[in-house]
């Protein structure tokens, strides 16, 4: 990938980044074969942890009804602060708080504004190794720094004002990346598949340079429809992990150019009649009513792709987001009118966990109504629902066999 990747983040991985696949007790079965540089790592069958992995909450933030630090009404940002607690951005606020390890309050930070200190739309959120919050307010176009205690501690100017969730990663020196459009040949038109790379600044808040999408033979060339084929990639501790999701196979290539090419078996799941019938009736709605490209004129697949995404761990690990059977749900409700149609369905998440040297370890469902912000080692941070769509901020312990 153009560009180049520091080795500093390797730091991110090395405890636990070299397993063996041929654990005692485990009935995982794997192919191994190297070409020129690259490993191929096939698990055939089986996990290395044998029984599929279960999130238990440990933690819930949030009321709902009570005192306002409590009720939350547009969690999107949310990041552990090192030492047991977390920080929380509210965008309906929007407010930024800060809670300890047992859930209580301990202050907001900063306010509303474009002053010193202040924020209007934080889009990914960082700590670094003295403690101090990075946020990354794309409505600001800066990375603003909040000490231990709340206070203001300065910020940087960026060259992005990119609104995507997630925007942020910082390493184990201190290195940031910030997500944005990157257009690799000057004159080039931005157009979907938007090339979102990140912008590479040091320690101190300098540019070192600029990370392009990584190329990959295959790549699809527009968004396309619902359930399309396409292209994900994300920075890793190693390098990247990138890979199209036509079939379970993705790589981590490291900046030295060598790579671990991970396969995994699978079988297409099918798309039911139903949610087939729901894909198109958007899909129609779309083309109709906002204008969208040509490709959503392609009909919706029958199968699903083979995964949606990839989350790579404080560890390493990858997490890779499935493709799940969806099931029937109730819509309460009219439609409104010149709206989208309803989609009654919902697709339930589920995670395939690999070490870093492609051991799968096995597969992680989610609870209901949950979705995951952070990873660690065992410990993750995400985003619940109550019946009332109420939302909860949860703390989940990964349990697992082994």
């Amino acid at each position: 990938m153009p560009g180049r990747v520091p080795s500093l983040i390797v730091i991110l991985a090395l405890a636990g980044a070299c397993r063996s696949a041929e654990r005692a007790g485990s009935t995982v079965q794997v192919e191994r074969d190297t070409i020129g540089d690259t490993s191929v790592v096939s698990t055939i069958s089986g996990s290395i942890w044998g029984t599929e992995g279960r999130l238990e909450e440990e933690l819930r933030i949030g009321l709902a009804e009570g005192a306002e630090e409590y009720v939350f009404g547009d969690v999107v940002e949310l990041v552990p602060d090192g030492s047991g607690g977390v920080y929380i951005f509210d965008r309906q606020g929007p407010v930024l708080r800060h809670y300890d390890g047992t859930g209580r309050f301990m202050k907001t930070l900063g306010r509303q504004g474009g002053g010193p200190g202040e924020y209007r739309a934080i889009v990914g959120m960082g700590v670094r190794r003295d403690g101090r919050l990075m946020v990354h307010d794309a409505q600001n176009r800066r990375i603003a720094f909040y000490a231990p205690d709340g206070s203001p501690s300065g910020h940087w100017p960026v060259n992005s004002g990119l609104f995507i969730d997630r925007s942020l990663l910082v390493d184990s020196l201190d290195h940031t990346y910030i997500k944005a459009v990157t257009i690799e040949r000057p004159g080039d038109p931005a157009a979907p598949p938007w090339p979102i790379g990140l912008i590479h600044l040091d320690a101190e808040g300098r540019v070192v340079d600029t990370l392009y999408p990584p190329r990959i033979a295959g790549e699809p060339k527009s968004t396309g429809g619902p359930l399309a084929v396409a292209k994900t990639w994300e920075l890793h501790p190693y390098g990247t992990v990138v890979g199209i999701n036509r079939s379970y196979v993705f790589e981590i290539r490291r900046p030295n150019g060598t790579v671990t090419r991970i396969v995994r078996r699978h079988e297409p799941i099918p798309v039911s009649e139903g949610e087939w019938e729901a894909h198109e009736a958007r899909r129609r709605w779309e083309i109709a009513d906002e204008g969208l490209s040509p490709e959503h004129a392609e009909e919706t697949p029958r199968t699903k792709p083979a995964y949606r995404s990839f989350h790579v761990a404080q560890d390493g690990r990858i997490w890779v987001r499935k493709y799940m059977p969806s099931v029937p749900i109730p819509v309460d409700g009219e439609v409104r009118q010149g709206g989208p149609p309803p989609f009654p369905f919902m697709e339930p998440a589920g995670f395939d966990v690999f070490e870093p040297d492609g051991d799968y370890l096995g597969h992680v469902g989610v609870p209901p109504r949950t979705t995951i912000h952070w990873f660690g080692t065992d410990l993750l941070y995400g985003i619940r629902r109550g019946e009332n769509d109420e939302q909860y901020v949860v703390r989940l312990r990964l349990k697992t066999a082994t």
